[in-house]
């Protein structure tokens, strides 16, 4: 299994103890701990120009997707493309470089989905509280 530094816990009674996690699951610890972050912003988050309270929800399928969308990019690595290899570096090595863009990639498009759709979304809840208070919805 591939794994990744020793990381150092701190153990009681000053001993020492070592855990090793895959790169896997410190890739899962990340994203939990950003689904964390997120939720905790939108919760500081106020818009001074209105008082309502739009709701916010988590957003696990846009994980998935990334992650789907990941998976697809790490199966996509091919030595023959000039954009995956360079000249310098050994095949595995190539792999190994494809596969860290792919999770900083990964990274940098769950933050840009998550922020888009819930821009996107505070719009639209936005459009229908101003519906629903001119009477767009009366019959």
């Amino acid at each position: 299994m591939n794994y990744i530094k020793t990381i150092m816990m701190p153990a009681p009674q000053n001993e020492s103890s070592k855990m090793k996690i895959t790169k896997r699951q410190l890739r899962r610890i990340i994203k939990e701990e950003a689904q964390k972050l997120f939720k905790e912003q939108d919760t500081m988050k106020h818009d001074s120009a209105h008082s309502h309270h739009w709701p916010t929800v988590e957003w696990n399928e846009v994980h998935d997707l990334v992650d789907m969308w990941e998976l697809e990019e790490l199966k996509s690595f091919d030595m023959g493309d000039p954009s995956m290899v360079r000249d310098d570096i050994s095949a595995k090595e190539a792999k190994e470089f494809w596969e860290a863009e792919v999770y900083e990639a990964s990274a940098a498009l769950r933050e840009e989905l998550a922020q888009r759709i819930k821009d996107l979304a505070l719009v639209a809840m936005k459009d229908m509280t101003d519906r629903l208070i001119n009477g767009d919805f009366s019959k």
